[in-house]
């Protein structure tokens, strides 16, 4: 699946329903729900594709998507 702007902002809103999810854990629940989207449906949920770091999964370039979201325009 190509990456979905609207699905990948509808993950990050249903995943930080409790006020300060950290942003460790954040990545690695968006990881997690892709992977089993994948695993089960062969296509994850929002295309975004993650990169491999020390503290676990994360979006690749998250620091450009998180400034998206939080910018005027997402």
């Amino acid at each position: 699946r190509a990456f979905d702007p609207a699905r990948f902002k509808a993950m990050v809103l249903h995943f930080c329903k409790d006020p300060g999810v950290p942003r460790t854990k954040l990545n690695k629940l968006l990881w997690y729900a892709d992977f089993l989207a994948f695993r089960q449906n062969t296509t994850s949920i929002s295309g975004v594709r993650y990169a491999h770091l020390p503290q676990g999964p994360a979006p690749d370039n998250y620091d450009t998507l998180f400034a998206w979201l939080v910018g005027p325009d997402g």
